[in-house]
């Protein structure tokens, strides 16, 4: 079944795109907000790839180039729970059996970064004078600042602090939301998959190089192109908590279960209750949306894999699980391009 336009959006920012609102302290203005204290997913790290039996079945693909060299590539899903660590023996052995580790962005070494964190702030600020009450209708925003207030983390500044906090941009607001409808489906940033990777191979004596497929940077310039228009419309249907919750709830199951069929569901939209004289509208911001966030980045994430292979580069590729699955991701453009797919088996 195809899902609607809202479920599309918000599925795939868990399995798209880095979360950029956690890097953003309450307290923003040019104060250091390195980041020291370990994740929980670090604390599922191993250093060696023995681990106990795993009830989770995700996807894992070797790759292999016309002229024979190979790299994994696995589907990250980018929060989580505790409960899959650790992982099943088939993903650890490539992991650490691989001399680079390659993920979209590195965002451990950004969130230690302190004057990038900085940069990214002001990038998120109007500079002309506008604010989030000239993109959203006013009943949005009220709404939004009720989700956010009532949350348990440090998404809730955002709502108390909405002063200081009005000028910044829809992404910011967007990536929040998405922050608590995570939070309420029990599922962590800080257990992703990305995370305990780079975790892991940051890890002394790992001897994994890490590399970047995009970067940190580009992802949130990917962020502030999107329209007003567009803005309006993710942030408006993401308000559904309930709807977001159940949404968020079966993609982690199909990627804890490796359901490769369910995955590439959400990388289609059904319009089928989009009333006739609005199905333009919606289809062009869909557009849109899916141009930036899959089908030009899929095909950038494509040819970055070619240059690790045509390279000999022994590499466990990392990247959202929705960039991998369906017609045109990048393991389907590789087997367009006479690369050898072999789904490996737990």
């Amino acid at each position: 079944m195809k899902r609607k336009l809202s479920a599309i959006l918000l599925s795939l920012v868990m399995i798209l795109s880095v979360s950029c609102v956690s890097s953003i302290p309450e307290d923003w203005n040019g104060k250091s907000t390195e980041t020291t204290a370990e994740t929980s997913a670090t604390s599922a790290v191993t250093t060696t790839p023995s681990q106990p039996k795993s009830e989770i079945t995700p996807l894992l693909w070797r790759v292999t180039s016309p002229e024979g060299n190979s790299i994994y590539m696995f589907g990250s899903i980018h929060a989580a729970t505790m409960d899959i660590y650790p992982l099943p023996n088939y993903i650890t052995e490539c992991f650490y059996n691989s001399e680079y580790l390659a993920v979209e962005a590195d965002i451990v070494a950004f969130e230690k970064n302190s004057q990038a964190q900085i940069d990214v702030v002001y990038k998120f600020m109007y500079d002309d004078g506008r604010t989030i009450e000239d993109v959203l209708d006013l009943d949005v925003i009220d709404e939004m600042l009720d989700i956010l207030g009532d949350s348990d983390g440090d998404y809730s500044v955002m709502a108390r602090m909405y002063s200081q906090y009005k000028m910044f941009k829809p992404a910011m607001w967007s990536d929040a939301i998405s922050g608590v409808t995570a939070e309420k489906a029990g599922l962590s940033y800080d257990d992703g998959l990305d995370r305990f990777f780079l975790e892991a191979a940051k890890k002394q004596g790992s001897g994994i190089e890490i590399l970047e497929v995009e970067s940190v940077e580009f992802q949130l310039e990917m962020m502030l192109s999107f329209s007003d228009e567009l803005w309006q419309v993710v942030i408006e249907e993401s308000l559904d908590m309930e709807k977001g919750v159940e949404g968020l709830l079966e993609l982690y199951e199909a990627w804890k279960n490796g359901d490769e069929k369910a995955l590439a569901e959400h990388r289609e939209a059904d319009f089928s209750e989009v009333a006739p004289e609005e199905f333009e509208y919606y289809q062009k911001l869909h557009d849109e949306y899916i141009t930036a966030m899959l089908t030009n980045r899929d095909i950038g994430m494509a040819e970055v894999a070619k240059s690790y292979m045509a390279d000999g580069l022994n590499v466990f590729y990392v990247v959202g699980a929705a960039h991998l699955v369906g017609e045109n991701s990048v393991i389907d453009l590789l087997r367009r391009d006479g690369y050898t797919i072999e789904l490996v088996s737990p």
